[in-house]
């Protein structure tokens, strides 16, 4: 069964009814029936910037107690959040390669390794150098070109 989805145009909210009309009685008269065009928009959203006055974030939803930023706040405060995200997202790369890291470092330090094993300490050691120079890349944090994870 479908859904007729009608909206408040004082408040932005937006509720579905059953298309079959067993629901009509309950549709409060301050309703409008929605287009197709603003269905879609409403179930599939573009991702807005939006920000608490000091960050600025991009989501497809609400973020509770934010607003959509301004044109100008966009622009200011991008490049904080993109430098926010690239460290949030290097620290947890970075954790990734520590956690791989350590088993085969100690086969190495006691000398059990495989050649394998070896093999892959060097790579994994060369992708957590990779991810400590992207604060080198130029663009940084706006474009970065990141590391291929080891196999």
């Amino acid at each position: 069964m479908g859904h007729k989805y009608l909206v408040n145009d004082l408040t932005g909210q937006v509720f579905a009814f059953e298309e079959d009309g067993s629901q009509d009685e309950f549709i409060p008269p301050d309703l409008r029936l929605m287009g197709p065009r603003e269905i879609d928009r409403h179930l599939n959203p573009e991702p807005s910037y939006w920000t608490n006055g000091s960050d600025l974030v991009l989501s497809s939803g609400v973020v509770p107690g934010w607003r959509f930023a301004t044109s100008a706040e966009v622009e200011a405060l991008r490049p904080s959040m993109q430098l926010r995200e690239a460290t949030e997202k290097t620290a947890v790369l970075r954790q990734a390669a520590d956690y791989a890291i350590a088993p085969l470092q100690d086969a190495v330090d006691l000398e059990e390794a495989m050649p394998a094993e070896v093999d892959g300490l060097k790579a994994w050691k060369r992708y957590r150098v990779a991810l400590n120079r992207l604060v080198d890349q130029p663009g940084y944090p706006g474009e970065i070109d990141w590391p291929e994870v080891p196999a």
